[in-house]
């Protein structure tokens, strides 16, 4: 797991493999520096974005329920069987990767049965997203009516499903970290050097394109602020590239995957998030945690929600020229920037970890009484 968990945690593994299986202990003790660690990851990535897009051009419109059950039969049944010998109490399943197969395993069961949401379901249950087949669109769908209850991340994702649905949907956002007083930005000075950061992986959703091009129309007028990306992913070159034939390689730096987040956000002034969509972001309610102004996208549903709710950024069109128009609005604004910044970290402390994880504890009861009620589960 990328986050150090509790050790009264078990983890189970449903896949096909076990430890002790020929060739299984070699491939999971091999040197990460070798070829499994470092040039098969590559290799098996390129070729699942390959199988996806062939598949998008090919068989969407003849992905059917045989071809869906051939499929995902094998799986649905390891499920089932890893779900009856751990007889949980409730079964959370997380994205549309998990919960069609989860909800076709627990068929005939009573198990409390919770979807989980972790995106803009409007994004999320489209044949392009996950497995590329309008029968398992349909089988996200299903899952999430036959579910005990549907949880999701903002109340504006609500309205994506059927009234039935709403009834047993509930929100339950990211939590976010108090950050020490030292780790507060200071959005409101200014000095040589000012950064405007932004955080994401290198995607064609985090829309970093918008940024640079925005930034280098205006970077000539403001020689003191610059633009640093956190984050890694498969568009690194193009952007490099793009930051190349603007010119402004020396005002705009792609640092890569960094585990120093705390100090980058402590050093800037704005937060520029351009996302075209979010489920909930981590990063930008880090960047509000820590002090710091946003600007982001009116068409992304997250951010309008968000900054409209906690007054605590600055929404712009998905425009390079009104982009840069309101990045110049909070560049020469020292006073707006630190407004926007105080609203921005009072909104943050209502979703510190002990509110979430209550709001978690009392979905997991909730559904645990509707099993014990009898009421309709998402598995009959």
């Amino acid at each position: 797991p990328f986050y150090p968990l509790d050790e009264g945690i078990e983890i189970r593994s449903a896949r096909a493999w076990k430890r002790g299986e020929p060739g299984v202990e070699d491939r999971a003790s091999e040197d990460a520096s070798g070829f499994v660690g470092q040039v098969y990851p590559k290799i098996r990535n390129a070729l699942r974005r390959l199988r996806k897009k062939l598949g998008l051009a090919i068989h969407r419109d003849i992905h059917g329920r045989g071809f869906w059950e051939a499929k995902f039969g094998t799986k649905i049944e390891r499920l089932r069987a890893a779900i009856l010998d751990a007889d949980p109490d409730v079964i959370v399943a997380f994205l549309p990767s998990s919960f069609p197969y989860v909800s076709e395993a627990l068929m005939g069961l009573d198990y409390p049965f919770v979807v989980a949401n972790r995106n803009s379901p409007f994004m999320d249950y489209t044949v392009e997203r996950f497995y590329p087949s309008h029968y398992d669109v349909e089988m996200r769908f299903r899952a999430a009516e036959r579910c005990t209850l549907n949880l999701v991340q903002l109340d504006a994702y609500r309205e994506f499903f059927t009234p039935e649905v709403q009834k047993k949907t509930r929100v339950i956002p990211n939590w976010v970290e108090p950050v020490p007083s030292e780790l507060v930005a200071r959005p409101e000075v200014e000095g040589d050097s000012n950064l405007i950061l932004t955080v994401g992986r290198l995607h064609e959703q985090k829309n970093h394109e918008l940024l640079i091009r925005a930034f280098a129309a205006i970077e000539d007028r403001y020689p003191n602020w610059k633009i640093a990306i956190a984050g890694a992913g498969k568009l690194e070159g193009t952007l490099q590239s793009l930051i190349d034939d603007l010119g402004v390689g020396h005002r705009v730096q792609l640092l890569g995957a960094r585990k120093d987040v705390d100090a980058l956000y402590a050093r800037a002034r704005i937060f520029a998030f351009p996302s075209r969509w979010e489920g909930f972001s981590n990063a930008h309610l880090e960047s509000m945690m820590h002090g710091l102004p946003s600007l982001g996208l009116r068409s992304c549903m997250y951010m309008r929600e968000i900054l409209e709710r906690s007054q605590g950024g600055v929404l712009a069109e998905d425009d390079v020229g009104d982009y840069s128009r309101r990045l110049v609005g909070l560049i020469e604004d020292p006073d707006e920037r630190a407004r926007l910044g105080r609203n921005a970290r009072k909104f943050a402390h209502e979703f510190e970890p002990e509110t979430i994880t209550d709001q978690w504890e009392a979905v997991l009861e909730e559904a645990q009484r509707a099993r014990a009620g009898g009421g309709d589960q998402g598995s009959r």
